[in-house]
């Protein structure tokens, strides 16, 4: 006997966002590296929504 399996991947997406000031902005037009060691880790970004992704299958064939 024989089985065929599926694997399916499903990729889920999470939208955050979070509002800068002009001076963030600017540092991160210029150098982002350094944005986001002075500013980046501490921003508080709001969840926005979630999105499925495209599946992904893969087949695996187990023979006996």
């Amino acid at each position: 006997m024989a089985t065929l399996r599926k694997y399916e991947y499903i990729n889920d997406i999470h939208v955050y966002e979070v509002d800068l000031t002009e001076e963030q902005l600017k540092l991160y037009k210029e150098d982002e590296d350094k944005f986001w060691e002075e500013v980046g880790y501490d921003l508080d970004f709001e969840f926005i929504h979630d999105k499925v992704g495209d599946a992904d299958e893969e087949y695996e064939l187990i023979e006996d």
